[in-house]
């Protein structure tokens, strides 16, 4: 088994399961341009362990109205969509 650190590159399917969310919701904010970034290099999107955690740190509130106001306003989606 392999040491995932913030600079390895995980497949989709992992990301979304780091995310807390199904690849299809991972896949659809790739497509709305919402989600962490990644990288589509030979066809297949990777993700980077850094930008799943600065993805979710993006999206840290105290209180559920920051969370709905970021909803709304489309800043972050919630991580458990």
């Amino acid at each position: 088994m392999s040491v995932v650190t913030g600079d390895s590159w995980v497949p989709a399917k992992v990301a979304a399961q780091r995310l807390g969310i199904k690849p299809t919701t991972l896949s659809a904010w790739r497509i709305k341009g919402i989600g962490p970034r990644f990288s589509a290099s030979l066809r297949v999107a990777r993700y980077r362990v850094s930008d799943l955690d600065a993805f979710m740190e993006a999206g840290l509130v105290t209180n559920t109205i920051q969370a709905k106001q970021k909803r709304k306003k489309g800043q972050s989606p919630c991580p458990t969509d």
